[in-house]
Formats: structure tokens, sequence, C-alpha cells
């Protein structure tokens, strides 16, 4: 993937990411970008003002000491300052609440993009990594601050260089040797950072997954009943005292010596400012006002030239982690481009083909799926059995291109499904995982989620799921909030009652690929064989692919596909598969305690 890993950052790399941003931010709130041009003439005006102004009353005081003159430039002073002040304040609120429009847009827009990210590279860990400095990086929002005040810095050292070229020219050399050190210290402290920062992103994201266990009620029973929050803080302790504080002294210790060098350079300066500047008042007569003047304007020179390489500084070290969020971005509008692809009628799904499919996942040398070839006819119902880590789940993720296959080729009518856009593809596709998830919303949209609303459709398959009872004792019904999030009146749903929501779902979808992924698990043989039977009631039109444990679910489907090892050691129906003798019969027999009563 590109962008991953640590490396170094070249300069045609990050001025690159600055135009990336810079341009971006135009595109997306151009009245960002322009409100900060009068912000910058207002913060340009403003000192310049009060050093005039300063000046001229100093002068007046120790020279014709006219009263009424000292009098009208202080309220001139004042009125200035007030009006300065106020159009500032009104700028920045302008700024600011388009500021936080904007990184709402941008944040967004990286989630879409994280959501739209290949499955395969989301699960590996070095791209948690890359993701996490994306949505934790503020390089947007700072790489405008730091242009801004570049800009700024640099208008100041134009004005306040040609007013004290006017005086004493020694005083700019001094601040060209002072510049030129201060680059060096400042480019020493970027690369300082942009390393610090990727080698400090999987000890931050080790450590937020320590303290989001402890709040997180998914964990809260496990926690409590096994009494783990100590251990789990003795965890976080652990990450804390072995990763992140060594990499924090080291990080601290350099730090503190650049601050210093900084530091002890503009001292230096400035008692070479006040050597020069009090030479010229004592022997040359310099008024006290244009001591004020020129003293004044030699600070906000040194400042300026401090904010303009730090400023520079800042927008190279967010170059370069503007790295994660271009990527993220670029994905977003690469994969928005219209790709040829092939059309694919979302009511209906015929003949699905795996064809000599194998499979491996990132970084293993091992096949989890080897030499696949399996045929699924249109509305038929195949069950696929095996042990724990068989590929049954596996061939699950490529069916539904969260992977795409090391060998061979997944067929749909005879064409591969990578030809079809992923929206269409999406639309035949109606699953439930192990690891289904229900959201913080009402019953009603978790099950219909962004589906048009069909009253009649919602309530059969909420009846077909085995839930009408279970709602219709809940107080508010179909708006009950599932989980208390955001809703004091929200309810917990058990594990079997949560899996039933999931299930109406993926049938309220009413697309004509249904897939289940052992999603009945949390019910009893019983419940679950009852749930399949009106669930190949309701699907009688539809193809299925069902991976279930429970083998009296699997009586009831066309076919039966038993996978081994990576293999598929056996197909065919229950009656078949039963009297070969084989890895079904035994696993069937092992089991038909469970099916007595049923």
């Amino acid at each position: 993937m590109r962008g991953s890993g640590k490396k170094e950052y070249t300069v045609f790399e990050i001025l690159s990411n600055i135009l990336f941003v810079s341009k971006y931010l135009f595109h997306i709130n151009h009245r960002l970008v322009a409100v900060h041009i009068p912000l910058m003439i207002v913060r340009v005006v403003q000192p310049l003002m009060s050093i005039y102004f300063l000046r001229v009353i100093l002068n007046e005081l120790t020279g014709a000491k006219q009263v009424g003159e000292v009098i009208k430039y202080v309220i001139l002073l004042s009125v200035s300052n007030l009006f300065i002040a106020v159009l500032g304040s009104y700028l920045n609120a302008y700024s600011q609440s388009h500021r936080q429009k904007t990184l709402h847009d941008i944040n967004l827009s990286l989630g879409m993009s994280v959501a739209r990210m290949p499955f395969a590279d989301i699960e590996q860990p070095r791209i948690k990594d890359f993701i996490a400095l994306a949505a934790s990086s503020n390089s947007f929002g700072d790489i405008l601050d730091h242009f801004s005040n570049a800009v700024l810095s640099i208008v100041n050292i134009i004005l306040y260089t040609s007013i004290i070229l006017y005086v004493q020219p020694l005083l700019l050399l001094v601040m060209i040797g002072n510049i030129a050190l201060q680059i060096v210290i400042a480019r020493v402290r970027r690369k300082h950072e942009v390393a610090w920062r990727q080698e400090r992103s999987p000890i931050f994201r080790k450590l937020g997954y320590f303290s989001d266990l402890l709040a997180d009620l998914r964990y809260g029973k496990e926690i409590r009943t096994n009494r783990l929050q100590s251990y789990f803080l003795d965890k976080e302790e652990e990450q804390f005292e072995t990763a992140f504080m060594p990499t924090a002294k080291t990080m601290a210790r350099e730090n503190n010596w650049l601050v210093f060098f900084n530091s002890l350079l503009n001292v230096v300066q400035t008692l070479f400012f006040y050597i020069l500047l009090g030479y010229e008042v004592v022997f040359n007569g310099m008024p006290i006002g244009d001591f004020s003047m020129y003293l004044s304007s030699t600070k906000q020179l040194s400042d300026g030239i401090a904010r303009v390489v730090d400023a520079m500084s800042q927008l190279m070290t967010c170059g370069a982690f503007a790295r994660e969020c271009r990527y993220c971005l670029e994905y977003l509008e690469q994969n928005s481009i219209q790709r040829d692809t092939k059309p694919l009628n979302p009511m209906r799904i015929p003949t699905i083909e795996f064809v000599n499919v194998g499979f491996r996942y990132p970084d293993s040398e091992n096949y989890a799926l080897k030499n696949i070839n399996l045929t699924i006819r249109q509305g038929e119902k195949l069950s696929i059995v095996g042990v724990n880590g068989a590929g049954k789940s596996t061939l699950v993720k490529l069916l539904c291109r969260f992977y795409q296959p090391t060998e061979g080729d997944i067929l749909v009518d005879g064409v591969n499904i990578n030809t079809f856009s992923d929206e269409e593809y999406a639309k035949c596709l109606g699953a439930v995982f192990q690891d289904y998830q229900l959201f913080s919303f009402s019953v009603r949209e978790n099950i219909t989620m962004n589906q048009v609303l069909n009253s009649t459709r919602l309530m059969q398959c909420i009846a077909e799921s085995g839930l009408s009872d279970e709602i219709g004792a809940l107080e508010h019904g179909l708006e009950t909030s599932i989980t208390k999030e955001f809703d004091e009146e929200g309810v917990e749903l058990s594990g079997g009652n949560a899996q039933k929501v999931a299930i109406a779902r993926a049938l309220y979808k009413d697309a004509p690929l249904i897939i289940l992924d052992e999603p009945t698990a949390a019910l009893d043989p019983i419940a679950e064989y009852e749930i399949y039977q009106h669930f190949h009631n309701m699907i009688t039109n539809k193809t299925a692919v069902i991976i279930t444990h429970r083998l009296a679910a699997a009586k009831l489907s066309d076919k039966i596909a038993v996978f081994s090892e990576g293999k598929m050691a056996e197909y065919g129906t229950h009656d078949e598969l039963y009297a070969k003798g084989g890895i079904y019969t035994d696993m069937y027999d092992k089991q038909a305690q469970f099916y007595q009563s049923i």
C-alpha cells in the first residue's frame, strides 16, 4: 500500500503535500482561505501602528512637551487599537466557524475513505497505525495557520528591515546570522518530530486500546466477573513505562537542547541590539522616541524571523504529517472515479462459481483456501460446515470481495465479480457475520438502516427472525433505542435477540444473495432450527450461503460443502454425505444428542 511504513520524507514530497492540502482547503471552503487575507492585514497594521504612535508620543514628551499633542496621539492610538481589536475579533470568529465546519467535512471525508478502503488493508496493524495517524492529524488546519503566519512574518520582515536599514545596517547582518543558525535548529527539530511521531503511533494506539477497554460496555461483564480492572491498568502502565516514557524522555532531552541553543542565540542578538542603539542615543543624539521605535522594530523583526523560521519548519512538518490524510482523501477521489464495469441486476444473482480459487492472507506463506471448485446455482441454499480454521469464513470474505483471491476466479454468470461496481455488487448481498454489529439507533433503524421503509415488510422480517414477542414487550416498541449510549431508556439486548435483529436486517434488505456466517451461535439448537425453518421459507427464490457448526440447520439446505484444512473435502446433500461415512457423518453423529428433540 502506498504511504505505509516508516520512511524519510523528501522536500519535494513535503511541498507536494502542502500544495495538495492548500488546493483541497480552497476547494472545500474558499471562504476560510479568503478570510485569512484581511486577518493578516490586521495583524500587520496593529503592531506597526503602536510602534509609530509610541515614537511620536515619547518624542513629544522628551521634546516640545505639548500636552495637547500628547493627548491627541494617545486618543488616536486608543481608538485605532479598539477598532483593530474589534475588527480582528470579528474576522477571527468568522474564521473559526468556517474552520470548524471545514475540519468537520474533512473528518467525514477521511471516515468515508477508510470505510471504502480494501478490507485486506485495514486489517493489517501497520495500516491501522497509518489510519490512526491520519485521524489524529490536524495537518489541514495547521497548514493554513502556519502558511498565514509565514506570509505575515515575511511581510513584517520586509517592513521592519526597511526601518532598521535606515538607522543601522549592522543590525540586519546580526539577524541574518541568527536566521541561518535558527534554520539549522528548526530542520533538526522537524526531523526529530517526524521520526518520533511515526515511532509513537503504535504506542499511542495500544495505550488507547487499554483505556478504551475499561470504558467499553462490551467488555464490562468480562472485566467485572474476572476482576480485570487492575490487570488492564497494569498492562497500560507497563506499556506507558516501557514504551512511551523512554521515547518521551529522549524527545524531551533532545528538544530541550534545541530550545536552549535557540534561546541563547536570541539573548546574544538582543544584547547586541541594545549596545548598538544605546550607542546611537549617547553619542549621536538619537531621540528617545526613535530609540523606542527602532528597538521595537528590531524586536518585531527578530520575532518575525523566529516566526517565519518556525512557521516554515512547522509547514514542512505538517507537510510530512499530511501524507496519511492525503493518501486517504486521494483514495476516496480515485474510488469515486467511474470505472468500466459490467451491469449486475440487484434483484437477481445467477450462478456463482469458484474456479480453482486459492487464498493466502497478507504476510502469510500458508494457504487458507486451496483449489476450491464450487458452483452455487441460482436459488440454491448451500451450507458450509467444518471445524474452526477450515476456511469457511475466508470463503465468505472472498465472496463479499473483502479480499481478492490469490489464485483462480470467482464468477457470477461467467463474469469475474471484480468487474462489477462496488455499489451494484453490494446491493446484491445481504449478510450476517460472526462479529455482526448493532448500532446505537432505534430497533427500527437497526433493521431498515439505509433502505426505504416498508412497514409491512419490516413486520414480516421481525416475525420471521423470531423478534415479535420481544419487540412487543418493549415500552417504545420499534422506536426503542438499542444500548443506553444516547438514551437512558435504551435497552441492552441479549446475545440471542441481538443476533435476531441482525438476521432481520439481512432479510429486510431483500438482496438476491443471503450470506449467514454463523449468525445464530448465541441461540440454542432448537431456537436456531426454528429460525432457519422460517428463514428458508422466506428466501425461497434467493440464493443463500450459510456457515454453521450446527448440522441440524445444514440439513435444511439443498447442498452441503464440508471444508477441512482449507480444502473442500466433501460436497452433496445431507443424505448423500451421511451415506458416505466420512467427515460429515462423524460430525453429525457427535451432534446427534442435540437433534433428538427436534
